[in-house]
């Protein structure tokens, strides 16, 4: 149990320093404990930066394209909660994924869990989307 534990903390101790050096690290697939690593550092674009942004490019004062994004995110929280899948051409999908109820463990006590049915949001890149991640900066 002991050498569980100390394995344990150095694990999540050298996840700190990882990130702490720029390395982003998360789950290399859904459903599994394991890491990946990614060498390369994604800046976070803060929602004031993105506004400021599409104003710039749209023609639009910095109020009209925070209103124009607030319009966007709202019509596709109603869309997508409501059962319906959004298509955008050269963008990707969004849309709901049923998530069946399953039997799980509570991570603290190791007892067995029931986890209900839920429904989950979920955003698809498009191929084109896709291509454009994995082209080599300039």
């Amino acid at each position: 149990f002991f050498s569980a534990m100390f394995a344990f903390r150095a694990l999540l101790f050298t996840c700190f320093l990882l990130s702490v050096a720029g390395f982003t690290i998360g789950p290399s697939f859904v459903g599994h404990r394991s890491f990946a690593l990614h060498a390369e550092k994604q800046e976070a674009v803060k929602k004031a930066d993105f506004v400021s942004s599409v104003a710039q490019k749209s023609g639009l004062t910095k109020s009209e394209a925070e209103s124009a994004l607030a319009a966007v995110i709202e019509t596709i929280i109603e869309s997508v909660s409501s059962g319906k899948k959004i298509s955008m051409l050269g963008f990707g999908t969004f849309k709901t994924s049923f998530r069946s109820a399953r039997a799980g463990r509570n991570p603290k006590t190791g007892e067995p869990i029931e986890i209900r049915a839920s429904n989950s949001p979920t955003f698809s890149a498009s191929k084109s989307f896709k291509e454009r991640c994995n082209q080599s900066p300039p």
